[in-house]
């Protein structure tokens, strides 16, 4: 737009240029191509015109619309009737683009999903078999590629493993570590093979190297069990899906370094590794083969909604009151105390919103305050001589806080402005940094931590 002005008064004077007035010849070249025939002369509101102009037109937005028929020699009969069929057509194409889901997984690098009107097509990396395609050659697809599968109902996915639901059952390929995929063997699936399950499957949840089927006979479960940590009583690896006793009242699982939780309306359920006591279920066995409930108040145990653990110690939220359980002896559980293990959940003297814990540090989120405690030999939580804080203890960044990153070592802070400061080793106070070294973060007031294996 040229020669336009804008004074104080809001007032404005436009001049339509050169590329304007190309553009109107076009809009009437085109409605004299699309509506010169008798027929549209001679149709009424009244008259099922779909179907019977180019298909184009009826994607078009509804002013370019009205542009179009206003140029054209028609009754207003036939105008009125056209531009309310093109914005049915136009409000469809918009309601369909949106029922388009797009599923992205970001290991090892990014691949994208996308449902749309039940098939799914893929694209982008491809080294475990994660598109879909059959194709043993190629490690990246420029896409979209249609996955053959029936109509897809549901889809899920983590960590380059995909699953999708369908009118003739479930189906899974990708990344097949430990026989996480349920379709027997642990070997990489490069194109959609139907997971080993006779019943029909509700619902699929997903942790690191185990996932879980919910079905109206209850819960399946396959993949890494090492440490038993799918609750079937042994230990070996399972490729095949097989059903979880005691697992009926679970409404959805979590975890990660090789322990599971269960979540049921009757209390919090564990099995799997006990490193250090971090189950909490009064018991120092190492590993758990069979669910268990954790110990927690009467009040409380029904309504932990989540548990952020680490391969030492663990934490348990249920409406901002924490309790904390497992590896104690730099302080980290903030409970006031460096025992070695601490196996019965004990609840913190602060209300907590989000905890980001790593190694022997463990950075807590309360209201608008971020405090400490845990380890402190290079002054990564606080400036003082101790070197272990076993209270929490409030940080004091140089400003207001967006993401907080915990190293073993270190503790580093992104502030609103964008800027990273960091405290810890090498340096004593927080200093400004320039890149980071670690993803494990929490955003305080924003996403949840990504070292919190649950409730994500």
């Amino acid at each position: 737009m040229e020669g336009a002005t804008n004074n104080n008064s809001g007032a404005s004077v436009t001049k339509i240029t050169e590329p304007h007035q190309k553009s109107a010849v076009l809009i009437e070249n085109v409605a004299r191509l699309l509506f010169s025939s008798d027929y549209y002369r001679k149709v009424d509101r009244t008259t099922d015109i779909a179907g019977r102009l180019p298909n184009a037109i009826y994607t078009l937005p509804p002013r370019l619309v009205q542009a179009i028929v206003g140029r054209a020699e028609l009754s207003a009969a036939t105008r009125v009737a056209l531009v309310a069929e093109c914005k049915k057509f136009f409000l469809a194409s918009r309601e369909y683009e949106k029922s388009k889901e797009v599923f992205v997984d970001r290991h090892p690098v990014r691949t994208t999903i996308t449902l749309d009107c039940g098939r799914l097509y893929s694209e982008g990396d491809n080294i475990h078999g994660q598109c879909g395609i059959g194709s043993v050659k190629k490690n990246d697809v420029a896409g979209p590629r249609l996955i053959r599968l029936p109509p897809v109902l549901d889809v899920w996915h983590d960590e380059g493993r995909w699953f999708a639901n369908t009118t003739r059952g479930l189906y899974a390929w990708g990344w097949n570590y430990l026989g996480k995929l349920g379709v027997g063997g642990d070997e990489d699936v490069w194109q959609p093979r139907r997971v080993l399950i006779d019943s029909d499957v509700l619902d699929v949840s997903l942790i690191p190297y185990v996932s879980f089927f919910r079905t109206v006979s209850g819960w399946f479960g396959c993949g890494s069990n090492r440490f038993g940590e799918l609750g079937l009583g042994r230990t070996n690896m399972v490729t095949t899906p097989a059903r979880i006793p005691g697992s009926e009242g679970v409404t959805w699982w979590g975890g990660g370094s090789g322990t599971t939780f269960g979540f049921s309306h009757d209390g919090l359920l564990v099995c799997g590794e006990n490193n250090e006591a971090r189950c909490g279920i009064e018991s120092t066995d190492y590993k758990i083969t069979t669910l268990t409930p954790v110990v927690l108040p009467d009040d409380v145990k029904g309504r932990v909604d989540r548990v952020v653990c680490n391969h030492w110690s663990s934490f348990f939220i249920a409406d901002r009151r924490c309790f904390a359980c497992g590896f104690c002896r730099s302080g980290q559980l903030g409970l006031g105390s460096d025992e070695r293990a601490i196996p019965t959940p004990a609840e913190l003297p602060v209300p907590v919103d989000d905890i980001v814990t790593n190694s022997f540090v463990t950075i807590i989120r309360s209201g608008d305050t971020l405090l400490a405690c845990g380890d402190n030999e290079f002054r990564q939580i606080s400036t003082d001589n101790r070197r272990k804080l076993t209270t929490p203890t409030p940080l004091d960044p140089p400003g207001p806080v967006m993401k907080v990153v915990v190293e073993q070592y270190n503790v580093f802070i992104q502030l609103t402005d964008g800027a990273w400061v960091g405290s810890g080793l090498y340096r004593s106070c927080f200093i400004p940094v320039s890149r980071l070294t670690s993803s494990t973060s929490v955003s305080p007031g924003g996403p949840r931590s990504r070292t919190s294996m649950l409730g994500s």
